[in-house]
């Protein structure tokens, strides 16, 4: 009886799948596992892209918040120099002069005040005079300022920023 037994349940393991089956299963898996693995991929690829734009826009935003503030704050602005983007000159209310330099450097937008050591305010910044550029419209009183990041057509940020001086506010 005993031998009987073992003989049948090496029977019943010896047993497996069919290959109809095995086929079956795999193609099943398959119609899973494709589209779900394109979509991953997919989500991968908008994440970086997301990631980039992101970068780039926050870049921009701190340039143009930094050029707003001393825009706003200044009594000159000096859009034609050799060596600066775009200075900005004013004397507080101490009596103390400032003059604040913007340049440009490859990629990197610096701050300086007063000639002190350059502070980096924004990076990914074309350079490129016709993207990124300082202009004093002198009728209106005011400095229109255009910025734009380096990058793909796709991550590419331009913002333009108008800003009035505060010796022309009320003025004509």
């Amino acid at each position: 009886m005993l031998p009987e037994v073992l003989s049948t349940v090496r029977k019943n393991s010896e047993l497996g799948f069919t290959l109809v089956e095995v086929l079956t299963t795999l193609a099943i898996l398959g119609l899973v596992i494709g589209p779900t693995s394109a979509a991953a991929i997919t989500i991968m690829r908008l994440s970086s892209w997301d990631t980039d734009l992101n970068l780039h826009l926050r870049h921009v935003q701190n340039a143009g918040y930094q050029i707003l503030r001393d825009g706003l704050m200044c009594q000159t602005v000096i859009t034609n120099s050799p060596n600066a983007f775009v200075s900005f000159v004013w004397t507080d209310w101490d009596g103390n002069n400032f003059v604040v330099d913007y340049t440009l450097t490859g990629n990197t937008l610096q701050r300086s005040v007063n000639s002190s050591w350059p502070s980096v305010v924004a990076e990914y910044i074309n350079p490129d005079p016709e993207f990124t550029k300082a202009e004093w419209d002198s009728q209106q009183g005011q400095l229109i300022v255009t910025i734009t990041s380096v990058g793909t057509r796709m991550t590419r940020i331009q913002q333009v920023y108008i800003i009035r001086p505060r010796a022309w506010v009320g003025g004509s």
